[in-house]
């Protein structure tokens, strides 16, 4: 099980540093790590519609109402990227058009639910993919490392981890969702309507 400890430690073998006992170490990468963590989890759950964080929730109506649609919604606080915007909580649904304006989702469905990335996934390093954790700690080591010349072994080190890592945790997070047929649209529906199945023959 991922752990914020065992990040930090991929996050130093990356930097080539030695483990820490505690993300409460003192040392300066650790501190350094420490200052990048929030904003870099922050930034990757925005970066991308990860399913592992992924939460349905239905919106309440508030007012007054936003010019442009019928209906106003809160936002999710902890909303860190929008996925869809639906009136079913069908997966296979396309989503319904929706505005993301000063804080609220408005949209013409007195019924709707939003599909987002959710923020709180950030502090639960235990429900994480082994190649997420990989991917903040290619990221936090990145942010952190001093920009040098292009020659320097490390950098170009974590420069590559990072790209690979990113590959990985994308491509692992996609085999986690179910791929739903996509149902006809009209004009199939239309081309065969009323179309029925041949009965056998004599012979058939």
């Amino acid at each position: 099980m991922t752990t914020k400890l065992k990040v930090y430690n991929n996050c130093l073998d990356l930097l080539g540093e030695p483990p820490a006992t505690s993300t409460e170490d003192t040392s300066k990468w650790v501190k350094r790590i420490t200052n990048a963590y929030d904003d870099v989890v922050d930034g990757l759950l925005e970066d991308h519609s990860w399913n592992f964080a992924m939460t349905v929730k239905q919106l309440a109506v508030v007012t007054p109402t936003l010019v442009g649609f019928t209906y106003t919604f809160n936002k999710p606080t902890k909303c860190k990227r929008i996925i869809k915007v639906d009136n079913s909580t069908d997966p296979r649904g396309i989503g319904i058009e929706y505005d993301d304006r000063q804080g609220k989702i408005l949209t013409n469905s007195e019924t709707s639910y939003i599909w987002y990335v959710d923020g709180t996934w950030k502090d639960n390093e235990g429900s994480w993919s082994q190649k997420f954790a990989d991917f903040v700690a290619a990221k936090i080591a990145d942010r952190i490392y001093p920009i040098t010349d292009e020659s320097n072994s490390t950098r170009d080190r974590i420069e590559k981890q990072l790209l690979r890592r990113g590959r990985d945790a994308k491509a692992w997070d996609a085999t986690s969702k179910r791929e739903w047929p996509i149902p006809p649209g009209r004009y199939e529906r239309a081309r065969t309507a009323g179309i029925r199945t041949p009965r056998a023959g004599r012979y058939g």
